[in-house]
């Protein structure tokens, strides 16, 4: 069970507790058993969130279910790593409300997002952890010295074991590995986030580009349009990628297209003006000089 749960209680029973966790609601869940369950020191859900592409991208932090949140499977491991009874949440005033923007640690904050959810933050395709046999370690065949001192998450990776997700880098990832790096992403203190203006940031991005490469692309010779355009996608992606290295996520597909767009559209439009304009050109000429002399 997540420290946070007391909190819970309490603003409950009192009316003028200032925020609440905004967290995904469960209606059931499924356990250990009970004799497993009852040689742990802790435990954590393990669900993740699949976004409307099917894809998986962010682990859940913090789910509520009767009341009471429960901690994702990566925050108990380094929760009960660091010895921690309880995780601290951090709020932020929105308005006339109070959002949960991060889980403290001790030196680190875990940024969340919407509905209490953290970006996996994945460091390559699949196997880029280093995997034992479950059998080898149960055995004593497994190299002690690998896992001397290590965090061990157990788990499958077979596809006839029904752990298999797709992922924006393999259609196939295992689940145990998304738990496995958002645990080394905290640890590591790696987590980006996207931040509540994401969005108007965003929209101020494609107005300034939209007014400028609308009033100066079709004025530019070809040449001229596709530097001016080209500086446009790199300045783009320079300061998308200088969020990056803050630990933001801001949109860049959107951007990246739009100056495509005006870039295709101005081209095409100067293209057919000036084919129409030589038409009209030679069609004039022509009435008044041979058409070899005109062409």
């Amino acid at each position: 069970m997540c420290a946070m749960a007391p909190c819970r209680r309490r603003c409950l029973d009192n009316k003028t507790c200032p925020a609440r966790p905004s967290s995904p609601h469960a209606s059931g869940y499924g356990a250990n058993l009970p004799p497993i369950q009852a040689a742990a020191t802790n435990a954590g859900h393990i669900t993740l969130v699949v976004d409307h592409d099917g894809q998986v991208r962010r682990v859940p932090l913090l789910i509520e279910f009767v009341g009471d949140y429960y901690e994702a499977l990566s925050l108990a491991m380094v929760r009960t790593l660091y010895g921690l009874p309880r995780i601290t949440p951090v709020f932020a005033r929105h308005g006339a409300y109070d959002l949960l923007e991060g889980l403290a640690l001790p030196g680190y904050t875990i940024p969340v997002g919407a509905n209490a959810s953290a970006l996996v933050p994945f460091r390559g395709r699949k196997f880029s952890f280093s995997y034992a046999s479950a059998a080898d370690a149960i055995s004593g065949r497994a190299d002690k010295e690998e896992l001397a001192g290590a965090i061990v998450v157990v788990g499958t990776s077979a596809k006839d074991l029904v752990d298999m997700r797709p992922t924006p880098v393999n259609n196939e990832y295992p689940g145990v590995e998304i738990h496995a790096t958002m645990v080394a992403a905290i640890l590591d203190q790696k987590l980006r986030h996207s931040p509540a203006y994401a969005r108007g940031m965003e929209f101020l991005q494609l107005l300034v580009l939209g007014v400028l490469l609308s009033f100066t692309l079709p004025l530019a010779s070809p040449a001229i349009a596709s530097t001016l355009a080209m500086l446009a996608l790199a300045a783009t992606v320079g300061v998308n990628l200088a969020f990056w290295q803050n630990g933001l996520v801001m949109p860049l597909a959107s951007s990246l297209l739009l100056i495509i767009l005006i870039f295709v559209l101005s081209m095409s439009y100067v293209f057919f003006f000036e084919k129409r304009r030589k038409q009209q050109l030679s069609t004039l000429f022509g009435q008044y000089a041979p058409r070899e002399l005109v062409n």
